[in-house]
Protein backbone atom coordinates (compact mmCIF):
# COMPACT_ATOMS: atom_id res chain seq x y z
CA UNK A 1 0.00 0.00 0.00
CA UNK A 2 1.38 3.69 -0.85
CA UNK A 3 1.92 5.88 2.09
CA UNK A 4 -1.09 8.24 2.57
CA UNK A 5 1.49 11.31 2.51
CA UNK A 6 3.65 13.03 -0.15
CA UNK A 7 5.68 15.99 -0.05
CA UNK A 8 5.43 18.70 -3.21
CA UNK A 9 6.46 22.09 -3.86
CA UNK A 10 4.11 23.91 -5.73
CA UNK A 11 2.99 27.12 -5.97
CA UNK A 12 -0.21 28.63 -4.66
CA UNK A 13 -1.68 28.66 -8.39
CA UNK A 14 -0.61 25.39 -9.03
CA UNK A 15 -1.58 23.88 -5.71
CA UNK A 16 -5.18 25.59 -6.66
CA UNK A 17 -4.62 23.89 -9.47
CA UNK A 18 -4.07 20.66 -8.58
CA UNK A 19 -7.19 21.02 -5.84
CA UNK A 20 -9.79 21.69 -8.72
CA UNK A 21 -8.79 19.01 -11.07
CA UNK A 22 -9.16 16.50 -7.56
CA UNK A 23 -12.75 18.21 -7.08
CA UNK A 24 -13.61 17.47 -10.85
CA UNK A 25 -12.62 13.43 -10.37
CA UNK A 26 -15.08 13.45 -7.21
CA UNK A 27 -12.70 14.16 -4.42
CA UNK A 28 -13.76 15.93 -1.62
CA UNK A 29 -10.44 18.43 -1.00
CA UNK A 30 -10.34 19.40 2.50
CA UNK A 31 -7.69 22.11 2.91
CA UNK A 32 -6.06 22.78 6.01
CA UNK A 33 -3.50 25.99 6.43
CA UNK A 34 -0.23 25.28 8.56
CA UNK A 35 0.04 29.38 9.36
CA UNK A 36 -2.93 28.87 11.48
CA UNK A 37 -2.74 25.76 12.45
CA UNK A 38 0.32 26.81 14.80
CA UNK A 39 -1.43 25.77 18.24
CA UNK A 40 -3.43 22.51 18.37
CA UNK A 41 -6.60 24.64 18.86
CA UNK A 42 -6.02 26.54 15.43
CA UNK A 43 -4.89 22.81 13.65
CA UNK A 44 -8.58 21.66 15.38
CA UNK A 45 -10.12 24.59 13.74
CA UNK A 46 -8.96 24.07 10.26
CA UNK A 47 -9.59 20.84 9.82
CA UNK A 48 -13.50 21.24 11.44
CA UNK A 49 -13.84 23.75 9.29
CA UNK A 50 -12.36 22.18 6.03
CA UNK A 51 -13.83 18.75 6.26
CA UNK A 52 -17.40 20.15 8.12
CA UNK A 53 -17.02 18.19 11.45
CA UNK A 54 -20.46 18.08 12.88
CA UNK A 55 -20.92 19.92 16.24
CA UNK A 56 -19.99 16.83 18.37
CA UNK A 57 -16.56 17.22 17.21
CA UNK A 58 -14.71 17.64 20.83
CA UNK A 59 -11.01 19.20 19.90
CA UNK A 60 -9.40 16.00 20.49
CA UNK A 61 -7.37 13.39 18.33
CA UNK A 62 -10.04 10.33 19.29
CA UNK A 63 -12.67 13.08 17.93
CA UNK A 64 -10.67 13.51 14.69
CA UNK A 65 -10.18 10.14 13.86
CA UNK A 66 -13.76 9.17 15.22
CA UNK A 67 -15.10 12.00 12.25
CA UNK A 68 -12.65 10.92 9.90
CA UNK A 69 -14.19 7.32 9.75
CA UNK A 70 -17.43 8.75 9.60
CA UNK A 71 -17.79 11.86 7.32
CA UNK A 72 -21.64 10.69 6.01
CA UNK A 73 -22.08 14.39 5.48
CA UNK A 74 -19.55 15.00 2.40
CA UNK A 75 -20.06 13.74 -0.98
CA UNK A 76 -16.90 12.05 -2.56
CA UNK A 77 -15.87 9.17 -4.54
CA UNK A 78 -12.28 10.02 -3.07
CA UNK A 79 -10.45 12.26 -0.22
CA UNK A 80 -7.42 14.73 -0.57
CA UNK A 81 -6.26 16.38 2.56
CA UNK A 82 -4.09 19.47 1.38
CA UNK A 83 -1.88 21.15 4.15
CA UNK A 84 -0.28 24.07 3.61
CA UNK A 85 3.25 25.24 5.26
CA UNK A 86 3.29 22.15 7.29
CA UNK A 87 6.36 22.92 9.01
CA UNK A 88 4.25 25.39 10.68
CA UNK A 89 2.13 22.82 12.44
CA UNK A 90 2.06 23.20 16.14
CA UNK A 91 5.09 25.39 16.13
CA UNK A 92 4.02 27.73 19.44
CA UNK A 93 3.10 23.82 21.25
CA UNK A 94 5.57 22.73 23.71
CA UNK A 95 5.40 19.31 22.92
CA UNK A 96 5.05 20.13 19.36
CA UNK A 97 6.60 16.58 17.89
CA UNK A 98 4.21 14.73 20.28
CA UNK A 99 0.96 16.31 18.04
CA UNK A 100 3.07 15.92 14.41
CA UNK A 101 3.22 12.19 15.69
CA UNK A 102 0.04 12.09 16.41
CA UNK A 103 -1.53 13.70 13.24
CA UNK A 104 0.33 11.42 10.91
CA UNK A 105 -1.17 8.37 13.23
CA UNK A 106 -4.67 9.74 12.62
CA UNK A 107 -3.55 10.70 8.62
CA UNK A 108 -2.70 6.96 8.07
CA UNK A 109 -5.71 5.70 10.24
CA UNK A 110 -7.98 7.42 8.11
CA UNK A 111 -6.02 6.35 4.65
CA UNK A 112 -6.32 3.16 6.07
CA UNK A 113 -9.89 2.95 6.90
CA UNK A 114 -11.02 4.60 3.66
CA UNK A 115 -9.01 2.37 1.51
CA UNK A 116 -10.43 -0.74 2.95
CA UNK A 117 -13.71 0.91 1.43
CA UNK A 118 -12.05 1.43 -1.68
CA UNK A 119 -12.07 4.97 -1.18
CA UNK A 120 -8.57 6.80 -2.01
CA UNK A 121 -7.41 9.12 0.75
CA UNK A 122 -4.33 10.83 0.12
CA UNK A 123 -2.85 13.47 2.15
CA UNK A 124 -0.36 15.96 0.35
CA UNK A 125 1.85 18.51 2.45
CA UNK A 126 2.90 21.76 0.35
CA UNK A 127 6.10 22.55 1.41
CA UNK A 128 5.51 26.11 -1.01
CA UNK A 129 3.86 29.11 -0.71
Amino acid sequence: MDAPFRATYQTKRMLYEMMLCAEHRGAYVGYVRGEFSRTLTGFFQEVSSAFRFPYTFSWSWESLDACFRDLEWLSFSQLLWVISQPEKLFAQEEDHMAHVNALQRSIAAAASFWRERQVPFDCVLNLFE
